[in-house]
């Protein structure tokens, strides 16, 4: 990876470059994996953000209209290169996820559901599983809760 080459801004430098030409921020990481920038702070105390790659982008491009997203061409959350970065609606971002393969709809069952932690096979064996949910849990490498979850069908209920 390759330093960067911003240095006007003190936040423009913080990112490195990687082998698909992406500038990983380097800076605050949300839960997402995209960068966060504090610009300030409310009266009531909490902070002022903005995702770094919309901060990159009016920084080093120019303003984003009202009602436009800042989109990643490179699908890689931490990216700020603005070369990666296109304006789209929100039905234009989905549009491209949905090209790409990325689309996972919120009611997908299963393996297919983005927030599957474990496959289908895990989930069958830690349903027909006997013992603690605790020695399950740590048997599948889960939370007792996950066990918990799929043992009383709350989660992969269609199995």
């Amino acid at each position: 990876m390759a330093a960067n080459q911003h240095n006007s801004l003190p936040i423009l430098s913080r990112y490195i470059v990687d082998e698909r030409g992406c500038w990983i921020y380097q800076g605050e990481i949300t839960r997402r994996g995209y960068g966060s920038i504090t610009l300030g702070q409310r009266r009531d105390g909490n902070r002022v953000r903005i995702g770094a790659h919309r901060y990159f982008y009016q920084q080093l491009v120019g303003p984003i209209p009202d009602g436009m997203k800042a989109c990643h061409k490179c699908d890689v959350p931490a990216c700020v290169n603005p070369e990666h970065i296109f304006l789209g609606t929100d039905k234009d971002n989905i549009r491209d996820m949905h090209h790409k393969g990325r689309y996972h709809h919120a009611g997908a069952k299963g393996e297919r559901n983005h927030f599957a932690k474990i496959t289908e096979e895990t989930a069958r064996a830690i349903l027909a599983a006997e013992g603690t949910q605790k020695t399950i849990a740590a048997k599948y490498g889960v939370a007792q809760t996950t066990v918990q979850a799929i043992k009383v069908r709350r989660i992969w209920k269609h199995l």
